[in-house]
């Protein structure tokens, strides 16, 4: 049996470490470019408005669309969908951000470092001498 943590135990920890990402993200884009979740937006236009745009009546033709695909016509272009809590995030979106600390993980286990728990460290020390 190894000291070092399971994958089970590297996945919750990078699903931790990945929620920290972003709440790192979203206040970085909150305040450098004024980035807000839509359901916080002040240019809302009702219920049924376009999802993209706010706009009910909105023509995919008529759209006209910013560099993060965005529609600069009728909505605002500071509404980010990932703009929410993570738990709230797709999957798709949480792989995002729990795949830079997943590959930190395994950097430090190429480099022949290991994660231990503590309860694990208090054992091994146990038996170091003192002098």
């Amino acid at each position: 049996m190894s000291n070092s943590i399971t994958e089970r135990e590297t996945r919750a920890i990078a699903e931790e470490m990945g929620e920290a990402v972003h709440e790192l993200w979203m206040a970085k884009r909150r305040k450098e470019k004024g980035w807000h979740a839509p359901e916080d937006c002040l240019s809302k236009r009702g219920p049924d408005r376009c999802q993209d745009c706010w706009r009910q009546d909105c023509d995919e033709s008529e759209r006209l669309k910013d560099s993060n695909g965005k529609c600069e016509k009728f909505g605002c272009t500071l509404c980010h969908t990932c703009m929410c809590p993570y738990k709230d995030l797709p999957d798709s979106e949480k792989e995002l951000d729990r795949a830079y600390p997943l590959a930190f993980l395994e950097i430090l286990k190429r480099h022949g470092f290991c994660l231990v728990s503590k309860a694990v460290l208090n054992v091994l020390v146990a038996f170091v001498p003192k002098d």
